[in-house]
Order: C-alpha cells, then sequence, then structure tokens
C-alpha cells in the first residue's frame, strides 16, 4: 500500500470536516428558525393581552394657580401685567399598600406555547397635605382641590382587562384613560375625585 503525504492527509480531513459541517448548518439553521418561529408566535399570543405589565402610582394631583406680575414698557408707557398661570402638584401617598393576586393563563398557538399572567390588585392609600406647603412654593388658598384627580400609570394599557374600581373616602371614583403618571410615560387612567 502507498503511503500518503501529510499535505493529501490533511486535504483529506479538511473535506471530510467540511461534508461533515452541512449537516450541522442545517441543524443551526433549523434550530433559529424555530426560535424565530417561537417569537413570532408568543408575540402573537401576547398581542392581545399586552405585554410586560408595569403599574405605578396612585399619585394625587391638585391644580394651583400662581399669578406672576410682569413689568413692561411699551413706547416709553410702563403698563403692569399680571398673568395667571397653572400648575400642579403631585402628592404621593404617606402610606400604600398593595395586594396582587397572579393566574397563570396557558395561551397556545400552534406547536407554541407561553403563559400569561393575569394580575387582581386590591391596594389602600393614604394621602396627606404636607404641613409645609410653603416650601414647594404654595399656598393652601392656591389649590383648587375641586379639581384634584387621582392618577396610575400603566406601561402598557392594552394589558387591562377590567375598569378599576377606585374609592376614595367610600365614594366611586369613575375613571377615564389617558393621563397616567410620568413613570408610565403619561398612559394610565385617572379620575376627579
Amino acid at each position: 500500500m502507498q503511503e500518503r503525504s501529510p499535505g493529501f492527509k490533511l486535504l483529506l480531513t479538511g473535506l471530510v470536516g467540511f461534508v461533515l459541517m452541512i449537516p450541522l448548518l442545517m441543524v443551526y439553521g433549523l434550530v433559529s428558525d424555530r426560535q424565530h418561529q417561537a417569537r413570532v408566535a408568543k408575540d402573537a399570543i401576547t398581542a392581545g393581552s399586552g405585554g410586560a405589565q408595569v403599574v405605578s402610582g396612585p399619585v394625587l394631583v391638585i391644580p394651583y394657580e400662581e399669578q406672576r406680575v410682569t413689568n413692561e414698557t411699551v413706547n416709553g408707557t410702563a403698563t403692569t401685567r399680571t398673568q395667571t398661570i397653572r400648575k400642579q402638584l403631585f402628592l404621593s401617598p404617606e402610606r400604600h399598600s398593595i395586594e396582587t393576586e397572579l393566574q397563570p393563563e396557558r395561551k397556545k398557538k400552534a406547536l407554541y406555547e407561553t403563559v400569561i399572567y393575569l394580575a387582581k390588585m386590591d391596594g389602600e392609600a393614604r394621602f396627606l397635605l404636607p404641613s409645609d406647603l410653603s416650601r414647594f412654593g404654595v399656598t393652601r388658598e392656591q389649590l383648587l382641590l375641586d379639581e384634584t384627580q387621582i392618577r396610575f400609570g400603566t406601561s402598557d394599557p392594552r394589558g387591562l382587562r377590567a375598569v378599576a374600581d377606585v374609592r376614595v373616602g367610600g365614594e366611586r371614583i369613575e375613571l377615564e384613560p389617558g393621563e397616567g403618571v410620568r413613570s408610565s410615560g403619561g398612559a394610565g387612567f385617572s379620575g376627579t375625585i
């Protein structure tokens, strides 16, 4: 039998390695495709129920009016102008407790399955007006207490399944979507107290 040269052996080994890479790449492509299909299926399942949810609040928003006086000179005549500016005072609760009950729900699409969590939240909050309102540059007389709002933020409002039942002092508050807290990009719901 003829002795093979080291170069030929190296070439033959490289050729065998290359041939074996073909099924390896096919398996890699199949796994990659299945992972992509799983992500697409998961996105389709969760699209109707919202994505990951972050709930923030409650926050009390009390509007107030501030008078700004400006002195202007127009054509040599000095005039004083008073302008009313509306601002908002945001209050976090002094005490806040939340209980959350999670209920996992399996959803399936073709071969793929994902878990969606339904959360039932029950909470209580206590708000107090700060005794040192002057620290915020506000007096109690400036506060428009009859326009006070309570706001909640949600990161993805599509995930809300039922209207929240919010009570202030035992009275049910009618909530509207839209004005959430800033931490949620303004998404959420609010109600006038």
